[in-house]
């Protein structure tokens, strides 16, 4: 629809060219000629009155050869500018709101779809939970794929499960807490919806996954060398301080006594 109304558009600046090249392109007036002398710049200075760019000149330069110009670029800009634009916009929003409506209504779908779903996996993760403990670790995860009914469900959701155990587990596990629950596996697994037909997601969120894992395991490292390197920093000047202060202590000491000379002169003179 908006390709055909650019046509259009295209096509009224055309005429609008060749009849203002016809008329206004012969003219005495150096400006008008200027304007409407060639179909090249006809059709440029229609553009430039379709945006509103100058119109008012070339309306005057216009009018002064007839008044009845002034009706002409009135129409014009009514027909270009103020109908033909404002509809190109209106198409364009009009499939802008469509997309958005399609959106919502794919998210609400998604919400809907997601109750059945983690009720299915709920049932068979309790099939499959050996200690009845409501969590699922590697082994009882690589035991859970390897079940025809989940895998069933799984593919009606369009979940791929071609991924090494491991390594879907680790994905699934958001949190790394070696262990997985039923709401975890079930909110995890609806994130991987559409990775049946197109595995290359699942892959990179697979390779950022562990890029994330990596990159928090170098920042725990990191931040406990410092801790360390705080520590033994704070211990080395706490040390050199006691020292010192010990030190002072002998000093202050030492000179709070009289000389031992003077005390035995006053010994003498007590005698």
């Amino acid at each position: 629809a908006v390709f055909w109304v650019f046509l259009l558009l295209f096509v009224v600046i055309y005429i609008g060219a060749l009849i203002c090249s016809t008329e206004l392109g012969q003219s005495e007036n150096e400006d008008l000629q200027d304007a409407f002398g060639t179909l090249f710049s006809s059709i440029y200075s229609h553009f430039k009155v379709m945006t509103l760019e100058a119109w008012p000149d070339i309306c005057s330069w216009a009018m002064a050869e007839n008044p009845l110009w002034a009706v002409y670029f009135v129409i014009y800009i009514m027909i270009t500018n103020l109908a033909l634009v404002n509809l190109v916009t209106g198409l364009i929003m009009d499939g802008v709101l469509q997309n958005a409506k399609d959106e919502d209504w794919s998210s609400e779908l998604m919400i809907v779809e997601a109750e059945p779903f983690v009720k299915i996996v709920s049932e068979i993760v309790e099939s499959r939970d050996e200690d009845s403990d409501g969590f699922l670790d590697r082994e009882e995860f690589a035991q859970l794929l390897k079940d025809k009914q989940f895998q069933d469900v799984c593919g009606i959701y369009g979940i791929s499960l071609r991924l090494d155990p491991d390594d879907l587990f680790e994905i699934l596990d958001v949190h790394n807490a070696k262990s997985l629950s039923v709401i975890e596996l079930a909110g995890s697994l609806l994130r991987l919806r559409g990775s049946r037909e197109a595995l290359h997601p699942l892959l990179v969120r697979d390779d950022l996954h562990k890029a994330s894992r990596k990159l928090a395991l170098s920042v725990d490292a990191c931040q406990m060398r410092l801790c360390n390197r705080y520590d033994a920093e704070v211990r080395c000047i706490e040390e050199r301080l006691s020292g010192r202060l010990q030190e002072l202590e002998r000093r202050a000491a030492g000179s709070t006594g009289p000389p031992q000379g003077v005390l035995e002169e006053v010994g003498d003179e007590d005698e």
